[in-house]
C-alpha cells in the first residue's frame, strides 16, 4: 500500500485517507424505518346533483399519522361528473359516473361514490318526485314485512303532504334537528325526506370529542348524560336523500306499526355506559344506546338500504361505549333488507334475555336478506332467542378483530333459524356460536336449518358458549325447515353474493332507484 501511495497525487491521497478506514470497518447504512402508510380513505356515501351544481367530497384519511395523506381524483365519466384535484364534484349532464378517491402513497388503498346527475329541466324537487310516485303505495320488502296486516304487506305513508328536512329550509343545526323530531313524533300517516346530517346530540357530541358521554357523577359514579334518541311514530315513512345521516344518537321504534326506514346513514350512536368504567368495581359497565331499536308490540317494520356503523370510532376491543346498532328486543313482521353494517362489535340482538324468550318465537319474526355484514364487526349477526329468523342471501366477510375474534350467527333459547344461501368469507373465528340453556327435546330447544351457503355449515365452523347444554352441532341441526315460510322470495346462489351484495347494499339509493 505504501508503495502505491508514493506514485498517486496529493488529492487522491486525502480522499483515500476518508475513504479507506469506512471501507475497512464495511460500517453499515443506518436504516430508515418504514413510511406509515394510509390504511384507510373515506368519501361519504353516494349522491345526487342536479346539472350545474357542485360538491365537495367530504374525505377522511387514516391513520392520522400517515406520511403521505395525498389523494388522487378520478371520475369514470368526466362528461357526466367532473372532480377537479381537490375533490370538488361538478355535475355536467344527467347519468350515473363513479368518482374513486385513492391514496397516493402507494399503498393502493381507495374508495368510490356513485354520482346520479338530474336535468334540471325536470324542475321537480327528488324529495316531491318520491313522494309523489311511493306515498301509498304497498311496499315488497321480500321478508317477514310482507305479512303485515294480514299479508297485506307495509305500505308507504300516505298524508296530503310530505316533510322535506333539508339544510336549505333548516340552515341551523338545532332547527333542523327540532323539525326531524317533531317530524317522526307526529300522529297519523308521516312521509319524511331527509336531505343531508341529522345531529342528534345538537352539537354536544363530535366525531373527534365523545366527551359529553363520559361525565359522571363524582359519588355514585352514574352517567349524568342518558340516551340520545327519537322516538318513531306508527305509519311513519322516512327515506334519506343526498347522503342523508342520523347522527350521534338512535331511533326508537317502540309499539308503532307500518313503518318503513330507507336509505340513512346511521353514524356513531355512541352513548354512555351507564357506571362510570374508570371506577374498578365498574370495569365491565355497559351502555345501552342502539342506533336503531324495535321493541314492544313494534309490527310491520322494513329497514331497507341503510348502512350503519361507528363512523370514526375505534373501541371495539373494549367497546364499552357502544350496545346494539340494529337491535330487536321484540317486533312481528320485520324485514332488514340491503343495509350494511360495519365498525361495530355488537351488531344485532333479538330478545335481551332468555326470559324475554319464554314467550312463543312468533313475537319476534324477522328476515335478513342481502346485507352486507364486514369489516370491523365482532358479533350479533344476529344473536336470538324466541325468534322465527330467517337469513338469506346475506355476505358476511372480514369477521372479527384482534382480541375480539367473534362470530357470525349466534342462535340461542328459543330460536328457530332458517339460513339459506349466504356467502360467509374471512371469519377469525367460528360463523356460528351456540347460546342455548335449554336440554334437547325441551320445548325451548333451538333448531337450526341450513341450505345452500358457502361455506357449507357444519360442527367444523361452530363453537359453543358456556350457556350452551347440548354441545353438538348435529343436534341442533334441522332436517326441515322448522317453520313455513309464509312470504314469497328467492333465494340466489350464494357465490354471486360477494360481487352484488357490496355495490348494491348502505345507504346508496339514487332518487331513480326508488322510483322505480
Amino acid at each position: 500500500m505504501k508503495n502505491i501511495l508514493r506514485f498517486l497525487p496529493i488529492q487522491v491521497i486525502v480522499l483515500l485517507g476518508f475513504c479507506l478506514p469506512a471501507c475497512t470497518l464495511n460500517t453499515p447504512a443506518e436504516k430508515k424505518s418504514d413510511p406509515v402508510l394510509v390504511s384507510s380513505v373515506t368519501a361519504g356515501g353516494d349522491f345526487e346533483l342536479e346539472t350545474g351544481r357542485t360538491k365537495q367530497l367530504d374525505v377522511t384519511v387514516k391513520p392520522d399519522n400517515a406520511d403521505n395523506r395525498n389523494l388522487n381524483y378520478r371520475s369514470s365519466r368526466p362528461d357526466v361528473a367532473e372532480v377537479n384535484d381537490t375533490g370538488l364534484v361538478t355535475a355536467k349532464n344527467p347519468g350515473e359516473a363513479a368518482v374513486t378517491v385513492t391514496a397516493a402513497d402507494g399503498s393502493g388503498v381507495s374508495t368510490t361514490v356513485r354520482v346520479t346527475v338530474m336535468d334540471t329541466a325536470l324542475d321537480i324537487p327528488a324529495a316531491e318526485r318520491i313522494f309523489a310516485a311511493l306515498k301509498g303505495k304497498p311496499a315488497v320488502s321480500g321478508g317477514w314485512a310482507d305479512m303485515y296486516d294480514g299479508g297485506a304487506g307495509v305500505k308507504y305513508a300516505d298524508p296530503a303532504e310530505y316533510i322535506f328536512i333539508d339544510d336549505e329550509v333548516y340552515p341551523l343545526p338545532a332547527g333542523k334537528l327540532a323539525a326531524f323530531r317533531d317530524a317522526l313524533q307526529r300522529s297519523g300517516d308521516t312521509f319524511i325526506v331527509v336531505s343531508g346530517d341529522i345531529d342528534l346530540s345538537d352539537g354536544k357530541v363530535t366525531d373527534t370529542d365523545h366527551s359529553y358521554f363520559d361525565e359522571f357523577d363524582p359519588v355514585t359514579h352514574n352517567r349524568l348524560h342518558g340516551d340520545i334518541t327519537v322516538s318513531v311514530g306508527s305509519g311513519t315513512t322516512v327515506i334519506g336523500i343526498n347522503g342523508a345521516r342520523i347522527k350521534y344518537g338512535g331511533l326508537k321504534i317502540n309499539n308503532s306499526v307500518n313503518v318503513i326506514i330507507r336509505n340513512l346513514d346511521f353514524w356513531d350512536a355512541h352513548g354512555s355506559t351507564e357506571k362510570n368504567t374508570a371506577i374498578p368495581e365498574y370495569a365491565a359497565s355497559k351502555a345501552s344506546i342502539d342506533a336503531l331499536v324495535i321493541q314492544g308490540g313494534s309490527d310491520g317494520v322494513w329497514v331497507d338500504h341503510c348502512t350503519f356503523t361507528d363512523g370514526l370510532c375505534e373501541d371495539l376491543i373494549r367497546n364499552y361505549n357502544h350496545d346494539g346498532t340494529l337491535d330487536i328486543p321484540k317486533g312481528k313482521n320485520v324485514t332488514v333488507s340491503w343495509c350494511e353494517f360495519t365498525n361495530h362489535d355488537k351488531v344485532m340482538l333479538a330478545a335481551s334475555s332468555d326470559s324475554d324468550a319464554n314467550a312463543v318465537p312468533e313475537d319476534r319474526q324477522i328476515t335478513l336478506h342481502h346485507n352486507y355484514f364486514h369489516d370491523r364487526v365482532t358479533q350479533r349477526m344476529p344473536r336470538a332467542r324466541g325468534t322465527l329468523m330467517h337469513i338469506y342471501n346475506n355476505y358476511y366477510n372480514n369477521i372479527g378483530v384482534p382480541n375480539n375474534s367473534g362470530y357470525s350467527l349466534g342462535p340461542g333459547y328459543g330460536s328457530q333459524f332458517i339460513v339459506e344461501n349466504n356467502y360467509f368469507g374471512v371469519h377469525r373465528a367460528s360463523i356460528v356460536k351456540y347460546y342455548d340453556k335449554s336440554r334437547e327435546g325441551d320445548e325451548t330447544f333451538s333448531r337450526f336449518y341450513h341450505s345452500g351457503n358457502i361455506p357449507a355449515l357444519s360442527a367444523s365452523n361452530c363453537s359453543y358458549d358456556s350457556v350452551e347444554k347440548v354441545r353438538d352441532f348435529t343436534k341442533h341441526a334441522a332436517a326441515v325447515k322448522p317453520w313455513a315460510v309464509p312470504y314469497s322470495y328467492t333465494p340466489e346462489p350464494a357465490a354471486g353474493l360477494i360481487v352484488s351484495v357490496p355495490v348494491g347494499a348502505g345507504s346508496r339509493l339514487g332518487i331513480q332507484d326508488m322510483l322505480e
